[in-house]
């Protein structure tokens, strides 16, 4: 298998990805265990997938951290956030509040303590077309007193969100 640096961050990715979208879906709980042994036998070691993805929204992510379970060290999971995950004012959008709860919420159902790449598509910057990513490892709370994360919030500029658990 050919593999790439993801950006900067010294992450070595394989030149052929795994998209998660139909995880949960269209693809049961052993089908994705299947999909994804496979591919780490093939040297597949990306796998890209976002919070809403699967029915109900979270599914994908839960059947990737059940699949991937005593393996997570092998691999660089990519997930997004923005996406409406829930009723309230705050369930939606790229604010830091909801960055940091998605962030809690998708490491729960991934079954782990980092996520290696956070995506945050269609509408930052007010273009669609226009992705962001956070290219370091995300630290949950499970595993340290707080999240701290550098996430590209605007036009380039990196700040810093730290977030204590509640």
């Amino acid at each position: 298998m050919e593999y790439r640096n993801l950006g900067k961050a010294g992450v070595k990715v394989s030149a052929i990805g795994i998209g998660c979208n139909q995880f949960g879906g269209k693809v049961d709980k052993d089908g994705v265990k299947a999909i994804l042994h496979r591919a780490l036998d093939e040297g597949i070691n990306f796998f890209d997938t976002a919070n809403v993805y699967g029915n109900p929204h979270g599914a994908s992510e839960e059947f990737i951290g059940a699949a991937l379970e005593g393996e997570r060290e092998r691999v660089v999971i990519a997930t997004k956030v923005r996406f409406k995950m829930g009723e309230g004012p705050n369930d939606v959008g790229a604010s830091r509040y909801h960055i940091l709860s998605a962030v809690e919420a998708s490491l729960r159902r991934l079954r782990t303590d980092h996520i290696t790449c956070i995506k945050f598509t269609h509408g930052m910057n007010r273009s669609p077309s226009k992705r962001r990513c956070a290219r370091l490892t995300i630290s949950s709370a499970r595993a340290r007193s707080a999240i701290s994360a550098r996430v590209n919030f605007q036009r380039g500029s990196w700040r810093t969100a730290t977030h204590s658990p509640r």
